[in-house]
């Protein structure tokens, strides 16, 4: 099931498709990407640092707290223009159990963070709610995020 991308993902940043899938399942497409193999959100920009902000708004905590450790495991193609890396599994545990009428509110906080450069709260839902589906079939299939990258 391929997810519709965000007008945000068309106008800014990196390349990022976030998808479900095991380990395994992750690095066999690090060079080609999801897209057509696994449950897939297209978005841009969606990277460790900014996936933080949105577990930090979900959860209540100041980022830095958050800090640290955004990722677990990070894997880049050999010629170095694609990779990915997972999510972490409290960002998609939050995801899962956000309600829906709480995602203007989360989208809104989450484009207060400075890496979406005036991204306004309307601009991001259509992520919040992406990456909520996916993370609910993460959650079912027991399996993980993972976001693939491209330059």
């Amino acid at each position: 099931m391929e997810l519709p991308d965000s007008q945000l993902g068309k106008t800014m940043g990196m390349l990022s498709d976030v998808f479900v899938a095991d380990r395994n399942e992750a690095t066999a497409i690090l060079q080609d990407g999801p897209i057509g193999a696994f449950p897939t959100y297209q978005a841009k920009s969606l990277d460790p640092v900014t996936l933080g902000r949105l577990e930090a708004v979900l959860v209540a905590k100041p980022f830095a707290q958050i800090g640290g450790k955004l990722t677990t495991d990070h894997f880049e193609s050999e010629s170095g223009e694609s990779g990915i890396h997972d999510v972490r599994r409290s960002l998609v545990e939050a995801l899962a159990a956000m309600p829906s009428e709480a995602v203007a509110r989360t989208a809104a906080d989450w484009a207060e963070a400075e890496e979406w450069y005036g991204a306004t709260g309307p601009d991001l839902e259509p992520i919040v709610r992406g990456l909520m589906q996916l993370a609910a079939l993460a959650r079912q299939a027991n399996k993980s995020l993972w976001v693939w990258w491209s330059l």
